[in-house]
């Protein structure tokens, strides 16, 4: 959470600066930081789900899937924050290794962990 409340924190002074700017360029800082405040909702819901989940108050839908599946699809999320972050995720396909559990939680979780490597 500390990225996307820097980033909205670092916006708001630039664009609040005595210097003159256009209104180009008071645009392009009022998408940054609704970017950054769509992005910030986002974590803070996850973490809410995945609070309730650990308490026993959000109703698992547990399945089969192919693990394969979930990390493609978590690089794939992955990507579009890569300019913003500091290490690089290499995914290697596997063979595939089927698991039982709750899918939509798993992806949740893998993106708010990595989401805060920093």
């Amino acid at each position: 959470m500390r990225t996307p409340v820097a980033i909205l924190r670092g916006e708001a002074e630039v664009a609040l600066s005595q210097q003159a700017r256009s209104l180009e360029d008071y645009r392009e800082s009022l998408g940054v930081l609704h970017q950054e405040a769509e992005r910030l909702t986002h974590i803070v819901e996850d973490l809410f789900t995945l609070t309730r989940a650990d308490a026993g108050q959000y109703p698992l839908q547990r399945r089969d899937f192919i693990s394969m599946n979930l990390s493609a699809n978590v690089c794939i999320q992955l990507e579009r924050w890569r300019s913003q972050k500091r290490f690089s995720l290499n995914f290697e396909e596997a063979s595939e290794s089927p698991i039982h559990a709750d899918e939509s939680l798993l992806r949740r979780m893998l993106l708010n962990l990595l989401d805060n490597c920093d």
